[in-house]
């Protein structure tokens, strides 16, 4: 133990040790899952310039397809007056149905996530977990969940090459979206994203909160009663004016349902309702401390 006034070395900075927290943090379970498209094509880097506008999809082998690819991206390249464009690959992360740790999520447009063909990252990370998920045509569409890896070329540089930041604002290597897996159907990709939900914290003294309704003067016992004549009034009216009737929020009026502990992927739930699957997302995750 050191002595009280005595000041003591900082440990040294260990690579290793930190790529396996990072890997933990960022690549363990979780990721997106999320209906995506990956192709390759040619790249316009512009300030300002939405990403969708940007890219420019080639077919791989087809020579007329990369000519007229290629010719677009030149032209809006020259219009931005910015540098040629570069050819690589884009994974596009459709926002509708999506969700990050298995919880849906709240961005406002579709995620874009490029690499330049020629790089360690395509190399080492993006382009071999395209081969090893069965993917043999590009461009590919379809469910998948997305992981994230610090970049190869940056982590080799070790400190010095966390030049970005995480949440917290805490020093990271650049990461770099891969695919971890690809599923056959909607259905099979919402049922994985659901087991991803977090549990709910529980005190320190393991015991789970008390549950209460969001809705002022209502108590679970009510919820659990008023079930089947909610089910009634859906026959003929929607979710979310039932919910306003009875002074109940949506997410009280899925738990009077039983949704809370449904079989349902949230996004079928939400579909059903017409209502957000944020709302379904959340009594989800309380539903083991929902006492029915």
């Amino acid at each position: 133990m050191a002595e009280p006034n005595a000041t003591t070395t900082p440990a040294p900075f260990d690579l290793w040790a930190e790529l396996e927290k990072i890997a933990a943090a960022e690549s363990g379970g979780g990721g997106i899952v999320a209906l995506c498209e990956i192709a390759v094509g040619y790249k316009v880097y512009a300030a300002g310039l939405p990403q969708a506008e940007s890219f420019f999809a080639t077919i791989p082998g087809n020579d007329a397809s990369q000519k007229t690819a290629k010719a677009s991206a030149d032209a809006l390249a020259q219009v931005h007056q910015v540098k040629a464009p570069r050819f690589g690959m884009q994974i596009t992360a459709r926002r509708d149905g999506a969700t990050s740790r298995g919880v849906a999520v709240t961005w406002k447009d579709n995620r874009y996530f490029n690499v330049d063909i020629w790089t360690e990252a395509y190399k080492q990370v993006v382009g071999p977990s395209i081969k090893a998920a069965g993917v043999t045509q590009l461009p590919w569409n379809g469910w998948a969940r997305l992981g994230f890896k610090p970049d190869p070329f940056k982590h080799a540089q070790g400190e010095a090459g966390m030049t970005d930041t995480d949440a917290q604002g805490n020093k990271r290597f650049p990461q770099v979206a891969y695919v971890v897996e690809v599923f056959p159907d909607e259905a099979s990709a919402h049922a994985s994203a659901a087991a991803d939900a977090p549990s709910p914290v529980l005190p320190s003294d393991g015991n789970a909160p008390a549950w209460k309704p969001e809705s002022d003067g209502w108590k679970a016992e009510d919820l659990q009663a008023i079930g089947v004549q909610l089910v009634e009034e859906l026959k003929t009216k929607p979710l979310t004016q039932v919910a306003a009737e009875y002074s109940l929020t949506v997410a009280d009026v899925l738990v009077a349902l039983g949704e809370h502990k449904g079989k349902l992927p949230p996004v079928a739930v939400a579909g059903k309702y017409k209502v957000d699957v944020a709302e379904v997302s959340k009594v989800r995750e309380q539903a083991s401390v929902i006492p029915f």
